[in-house]
Order: structure tokens, then C-alpha cells, then sequence
């Protein structure tokens, strides 16, 4: 299984580091560290993304551990830009990290403002034999939306299961 340029550019995180990183708000406080004014403080991160205090400060303890973040002057710093679990590997931690970010997405139906999120869904006949090319199409689209969305200024954490929706409330 080759891997693509794209591919490339991203760190593959082990199953290990998944085991103690599942949990949607490890990676929502990885992109914490891509917005302006970000506190390495676990009450400031509790409070941003509504997680008790010890989970914040567990969180960031172990991000540390894994040296994918660093603390330096009370700011978040990314060691790696860019993560990405195993393609086409069963594991349950990735099951509970879609799972749990699945559940913030049904949450955000009545908790989120329409205008701060967008959730979609389609139905459609498909040709099992296309299947294959249909997964590498929505890849290649998750990789476009990070290129776009991740330019410029970035003020908020956002999950896209195709639904868009907040994990953090940064600016309240």
C-alpha cells in the first residue's frame, strides 16, 4: 500500500498513540495550537471546548507524552502540521474517535446555530465496484476542505464528518 504525495505530508499516528488519544478533544486541542491567543492552560481549554478541567490538563499531558505538542511561554505549539490515523485498519479507537465526534454532531442539531454549522446527508443507488474510487474522492475532499479551511486566521475548531460543526467556542 503506497502512499500518495498527499499522504506524505501528514504524520501517521500508531495505534499506541491512538489508544490514549481517542477522544475527540485531543485532536480538537491539537488545532487549538493553530489559533491566535491560544492559552497551554487547562482551565482556558476546558472552558473553549466544554470538557471537565482534568480532562483538559490529561489531554495536554499526554499530547506532551506523544511530542505532538509542545508548551513553550504558555502557547500550544504543533510538532506535527498535519495527522492521520490508518487507512483501511479496524481498530476501536478509531471507532470511538468517529463515534464520539458522531455524537457531537447529532448534539450540534440542537445546540448549534444553523448558521455555525452545516450538516448533510444523500442517498443514492452505488456500484459496489466504484466503491473504492468513491473513498478516494472523499479523501481527496477532506484534504481540499483542510487546504481551504485551514488559511489564513483560524479563530475556531471545526470537525467535518460531512457535518461541519464547532468544537470549540473560543470566541464567547
Amino acid at each position: 500500500n503506497r502512499l500518495s504525495k498527499s499522504d506524505v505530508d501528514y504524520h501517521q499516528l500508531t495505534i499506541d498513540s491512538l489508544k490514549v488519544m481517542s477522544d475527540w478533544y485531543h485532536f480538537a486541542i491539537l488545532n487549538l495550537a493553530n489559533i491566535d491567543n491560544v492559552k497551554a492552560d487547562g482551565r482556558w481549554i476546558s472552558s473553549v471546548l466544554g470538557i471537565s478541567h482534568t480532562e483538559a490538563n490529561l489531554a495536554l499531558e499526554r499530547l506532551q507524552r506523544l511530542s505532538l505538542i509542545e508548551v513553550t511561554d504558555g502557547k500550544l505549539i504543533r510538532t506535527e502540521t498535519r495527522i492521520r490515523t490508518t487507512d483501511g485498519v479496524a481498530s476501536s479507537e478509531i471507532r470511538n474517535l468517529h463515534r464520539s465526534l458522531l455524537e457531537k454532531a447529532i448534539s450540534s442539531l440542537d445546540e448549534v446555530d444553523v448558521s455555525k454549522r452545516d450538516i448533510s446527508s444523500m442517498v443514492m443507488a452505488v456500484n459496489p465496484d466504484q466503491f473504492e474510487a468513491g473513498k478516494s474522492k472523499i479523501k481527496k475532499f477532506r484534504r481540499d476542505m483542510s487546504d481551504t479551511l485551514e488559511v489564513g486566521n483560524s479563530k475556531e475548531v471545526y470537525a467535518l464528518t460531512i457535518s461541519l460543526i464547532p468544537l470549540s467556542e473560543v470566541g464567547k
